[in-house]
């Protein structure tokens, strides 16, 4: 059989020396541009693969030289609206921070309430030397962030980044609404109300109203109601209950169920509820619990794993890895049928 080619090998193809190649495999800024894709090419059509318990190896290495203790500082931007209490933006700060001082690294979390805040935090995270950078979900979308990738290795969390197209980590929003949906339907309800504000609508890609269609589609049988907030939920939330009748009320927010509470409406008596907001700390709601560890995980993961591979810039086949939540029963639905 014959042995795979090695690093060797690539070195006198190029007629380099293996230092020269083993920093181009790792894109490393001190090859020339030009010299770095050649030695790459090359690799590639020798079928060069490194061996990852080396390339382990020799990072640990690397870092124990460092002697600091920290691989690297990731900083953690998430911009949130004004008038938001920062207790859940936190504890996803939290779960991330938790998560990168396990594999090593500190996080550094940097809270925005508004557009001149975050113009302005591309200039503090070159000036603290903070290169690795992960971009929290966030009430309302970026739309563009013109900043210079270049300089970042960069993972988006959740939908809300629109341009660039980073590599992101996301709620799985299009199978979690199905899941539910199937739930609501053994349940027996047929007349279902789905109500969002069009900013959340808006920040995950209109994945639910697209499943509703779909699970419509295929379940005739099923009618749906749809309330697109626009302003205040509180305010417009009653009249349109009140018109649709709905026997079920599904939306993103658990807020939802304390206004049909203020509204007089018996949960789930006279209407059920259920959310694909469930917090995993509160047992009583029916709906859709997603892990904000397991999501959180997940980001800082692949930010290590890019940051590993020496990877900067906008990707040019940006990937989406998408996180499942789990159906709890709750207290908030009953069996009508």
């Amino acid at each position: 059989m014959t042995a795979p080619p090695n690093m060797e090998d690539v070195a006198r193809a190029a007629g380099v020396h293996r230092t020269t190649v083993s920093r181009a495999l790792r894109n490393d800024s001190h090859v020339i541009p030009a010299k770095r894709e050649r030695i790459q090419q090359i690799a590639r059509e020798l079928g060069y693969c490194p061996n990852p318990l080396i390339s382990a190896l020799m990072t640990q290495r690397a870092e124990r030289a460092a002697g600091s203790g920290v691989k690297a500082v990731i900083g953690y931007v998430l911009r949130t609206a004004a008038n938001v209490t920062t207790s859940f933006a936190l504890r996803k700060i939290e779960f991330s921070k938790q998560h990168a001082e396990e594999r090593g690294y500190r996080l550094d979390a940097f809270v925005l309430r508004d557009d001149a805040g975050l113009r302005r935090i591309e200039d503090i995270l070159k000036a603290r030397g903070i290169r690795a950078l992960c971009l929290g979900h966030a009430s309302k979308p970026y739309e563009r962030l013109r900043w210079q990738w270049e300089n970042f290795t960069a993972v988006a969390m959740g939908r809300s980044l629109i341009v660039p197209r980073l590599h992101r980590v996301a709620t799985d929003n299009y199978r979690d609404m199905i899941n539910l949906l199937r739930h609501v339907r053994r349940h027996g309800y047929r007349k279902i109300g789905f109500c969002g504000h069009s900013n959340v609508l808006k920040g995950v890609e209109d994945l639910w109203p697209a499943a509703l269609r779909a699970f419509q589609h295929r379940h005739p049988e099923l009618r749906f109601s749809v309330l697109e907030a626009k302003g205040d939920m509180g305010r417009e939330f009653g009249p349109w209950f009140r018109r649709v009748k709905p026997e079920v009320v599904i939306s993103p927010s658990p807020v939802v169920e304390r206004i049909m509470l203020r509204e007089g409406i018996a949960v789930p008596q006279e209407a059920g509820f259920a959310t694909l907001g469930c917090r995993e700390e509160d047992p009583r709601l029916s709906g859709i619990v997603t892990s904000e560890r397991a999501l959180a995980a997940a980001g800082i993961d692949l930010l290590i794993a890019m940051l590993h591979r020496n990877e900067r810039g906008i990707p040019v086949h940006p990937m989406t890895i998408s996180i499942e939540g789990i159906w709890r029963e709750g207290t908030t639905m009953r069996q009508v049928r």
